[in-house]
């Protein structure tokens, strides 16, 4: 019986034929030593064709890691900020080619060197702080350096650098990004620089303005109350007209001044709301003669419609409110040369806390065309220059209305049609004031009918003659006692000799002014009132007089009505703070 051998187990059979004799099945045998030989090979080659397997999915995993090391590095290199990596040592140990472009040095040349070698282009602080990072104890650190390389161009590099830990929480080494700003840092020193150029031009603008409204506004103080002097010692019937004409055109040139000033302050950013309790009726009314006056004089009619159930005191800027209606109101009694103009004040809504009122200014005036309607609200600027020409006016009191009442989250709305008229309408919402508030003020008024303040002591600190003779007759008309000092230091001098129970200060005097005057009056008196009486109307001067120790301000021209009030409301009920008035 012959058997298909495996090569081998022949090999091994000739070396051992001389046993076979011995073994009694010897064929049964071999067959069985063939069968484990041949699945021997079998399993051989069935691992071979294992490991060719391995071997190939071995080199696609090592293509596919070389591709994505490759792909990994060409990104790396392509990105415009340094990524570096540091070992313990503080040695470079990974630099992409961003590096070569910061800095001009070869990638290869820099490796394995430390990094503090590289230190000598930063400010001597940056580069101690550099320098000892490495042996200090660190998560993460983050600044922007400015260097000066060797050309003297600076640079600002924004550097970024975290420790590597391993599992156990161990420091390994350092990764870390540099990034040029300096692009990014020359414009913003560019707009740093445009910035204090800008407030340097506002400064001075608001200087200007401030000299020259005090150089205006003393001159028209004189005027202005000098009118009021004589219309209430009984002038003669003749005289009458002359001195309303006086005094409505030197009041005309003051809101002209006042509107200039008011725009700086809008357009500087520099002005802020009141939110202080006052009378509604006494706003309104403050202006309603006035205006009654001119509307007869131009043989117009002008009326107010206000709806029943509005509050007396309410909370919010009663200046601010006031000085919108006077624009309204005078802008709609200058257009209209027949007819008449009514405002109406309607409440729109009420609660427990707040009340909402709808303002309508309606004229039967010239009327303004659709596409003048927008270019009235910009500054400076009438419907068109045959207006200018015949009406006159700055062309800012509706601009100034109109950033008004957006600042008390507000707009002014215009319905017009040439020819027939206007009508401006505006709605805002007031806080509702306390009714024991309105009785103090029915008090005061009440009080002021008899224009004697009798008892009162005042200190005037005023420098020109002008100012402290029209005071001085004020004064003494209402039974005031007082003194009058020409400059701060006799102001301070004066107080410190005599008692008095109020301070009209007036801000630009020589020798000592009056915020001087007033920190110097503080050092040993912080309870006495001082009020500034002053010309000088600086878009800052607001915050000037707080920080002076000043417990309010009252503008010249001043109205005698305002100043009496303020007196009055001093001695009748105590003094707290006097609001901002003009």
């Amino acid at each position: 019986m012959s058997y298909d051998l495996n090569p081998l187990l022949k090999k091994q059979l000739s070396e051992f034929d001389s046993f076979k004799n011995g073994f009694e099945d010897f064929p049964s045998f071999l067959q069985k030593v063939n069968e484990s030989y041949l699945s021997l090979e079998t399993s051989i080659k069935q691992l071979e064709q294992s490991l060719e397997i391995h071997r190939k999915q071995k080199t696609h995993t090592n293509l596919k890691i070389e591709n994505i090391t490759r792909n990994a590095n060409n990104a790396v290199d392509n990105i415009t900020e340094v990524v570096f990596e540091i070992d313990l040592a503080g040695n470079w140990i990974y630099l992409n080619q961003a590096w070569e472009k910061l800095t001009g040095l070869k990638v290869i040349d820099c490796l394995g060197e430390p990094y503090t070698k590289y230190l000598g282009i930063l400010k001597p602080k940056d580069n101690l702080e550099l320098s000892r990072l490495i042996n200090s104890s660190f998560k993460s650190y983050c600044k922007v350096l400015e260097i000066h390389p060797s050309n003297g161009e600076p640079h600002w590099l924004d550097v970024s650098i975290k420790t590597i830990f391993s599992l156990s929480g161990e420091p390994i080494g350092y990764i870390g990004t540099i990034c040029d700003i300096t692009s990014q840092k020359k414009v913003e020193l560019s707009l740093l620089q445009a910035k204090e150029k800008e407030i340097l031009a506002n400064k001075a603008k608001d200087e200007f303005l401030s000299t020259i409204s005090h150089e205006i506004r003393t001159p028209l103080n004189a005027v202005i109350s000098t009118s009021h002097l004589l219309l209430i010692e009984n002038p003669h019937s003749s005289q009458l007209e002359n001195l309303n004409i006086l005094k409505h055109s030197s009041e005309h040139l003051l809101s002209l001044v006042n509107d200039v000033l008011d725009f700086g302050k809008i357009e500087s950013g520099n002005i802020e709301l009141e939110n202080v309790e006052f009378n509604f009726s006494n706003v309104i009314n403050s202006f309603l003669s006035t205006y009654l006056n001119i509307a007869e004089e131009k043989e117009i009619n002008f009326s107010v419609n206000r709806d029943y159930g509005i509050p007396e005191i309410l909370i919010g800027d009663a200046t601010r409110l006031a000085q919108i209606l006077r624009n309204l109101i005078s802008n709609a009694i200058k257009f209209t040369s027949s007819g008449g103009v009514v405002l109406n004040i309607k409440k729109s809504k009420k609660t427990s806390k707040h009340v909402t009122l709808n303002f309508e200014i309606i004229d039967t005036g010239i009327g303004i065309s659709t596409s003048e309607r927008q270019k009235i609200f910009n500054s400076f600027t009438q419907a068109n220059t045959t207006t200018a020409r015949k009406f006159g006016g700055t062309g800012l009191g509706l601009s100034i209305c109109k950033k008004l009442l957006q600042l008390m989250g507000s707009k002014i709305n215009l319905q017009s049609e040439p020819g027939i008229g206007s009508i401006f309408s505006f709605p805002l919402t007031f806080e509702i004031g306390s009714e024991n508030q309105h009785q103090k003020h029915l008090e005061i008024q009440e009080n002021n009918s008899n224009k004697s303040l009798r008892g009162l002591s005042v200190l005037v600190a005023e420098d020109n003659k002008v100012n402290c003779l029209v005071l001085r007759k004020f004064l003494s008309k209402w039974d005031v006692s007082f003194e009058i000092a020409t400059d701060g230091n006799e102001a301070v001098e004066k107080y410190q000799n005599g008692s008095f129970d109020l301070i009209l200060m007036d801000i630009m005097m020589p020798n000592m002014n009056g915020f001087e005057a007033t920190k110097t009056i503080r050092k040993f008196d912080s309870n006495i009132p001082i009020i500034a009486l002053s010309a000088a109307t600086a878009v800052h001067m607001e915050k000037e007089y707080d920080e002076a120790g000043m417990n309010g301000h009252i503008s010249k021209p001043f109205n005698p009505n305002t100043l009496f009030s303020t007196l009055k409301r001093m001695q009748t009920i105590g003094y707290k703070k006097v609001d901002y008035l003009n």
